[in-house]
């Protein structure tokens, strides 16, 4: 992905290897004598912001060197719902030692056009509709058909409302017990500076720093 004029993901080109991780090119065996440390999260944990090489997850590889690799398979905007998905039908092939879950804040954005429905509930595309249209049209159909629902109450007016949440974060848990993997789980800081420190998307409210931001 060329690089864009703000730096979003840094100041050069975006490169993603075979996988979809933000990491070089490598095997999905793991190589004989190596541990391996799988990060899942959102836009943070992939790199938003900063080079492919100043990642925590590529800071982390070089601090521990030879004999670990520590794969980056975060993707922006993703909650605690498509983490746990992504360990469960992809990140267990890649035979991690180490999981860090790093997820939670997407969880809490409101309902909208583009996620009209708490994640859990459009978990998967209802079948007919992979029938009714083609792929190509699959996305701009779900999505308005996603949005056709009723209001919600506050608490359950987010992507993963609490109980969700919870539920996700302890079934990542167990699942990477059962497979003999040590979890950790990674939250993303808000403090209260009461004064205006930070930068967009909290600029003007006065009362937020984003540390990860200021990381």
């Amino acid at each position: 992905v060329p690089a864009t004029p703000e730096g979003y993901w840094g100041p050069t080109e975006l490169r993603l290897n075979e996988h979809g991780h933000r990491n070089p090119p490598m095997s999905k065996a793991k190589p004989e004598g190596t541990r391996r440390i799988l990060v899942l999260g959102g836009s943070h944990p992939f790199g938003m912001w900063v080079g492919s090489d100043e990642v925590y997850s590529a800071v982390l590889d070089a601090k521990l060197g030879p004999g670990w690799q520590v794969l980056n398979a975060a993707c922006p905007g993703h909650t605690t719902f498509q983490g746990l998905r992504t360990l469960e039908n992809y990140g267990l092939a890649f035979e991690p030692d180490i999981v860090i879950f790093d997820l939670g804040v997407n969880d809490e954005l409101p309902l909208s056009a583009d996620f009209a429905q708490p994640d859990h509930v459009v978990a998967a595309v209802p079948w007919w509709i992979t029938q009714a249209v083609s792929l190509a049209d699959l996305s701009s159909t779900y999505l308005v058909l996603k949005s056709l629902v009723p209001a919600r109450e506050p608490e359950a007016a987010m992507r993963v409302p609490p109980e969700q949440r919870y539920a996700n974060v302890a079934a990542a848990q167990e699942l990477a017990a059962s497979r003999g993997i040590q979890t950790l789980l990674v939250s993303q800081l808000m403090e209260d500076k009461g004064r205006v420190l930070c930068t967009e998307p909290y600029a003007g409210r006065g009362e937020v720093l984003d540390l990860c931001a200021v990381f």
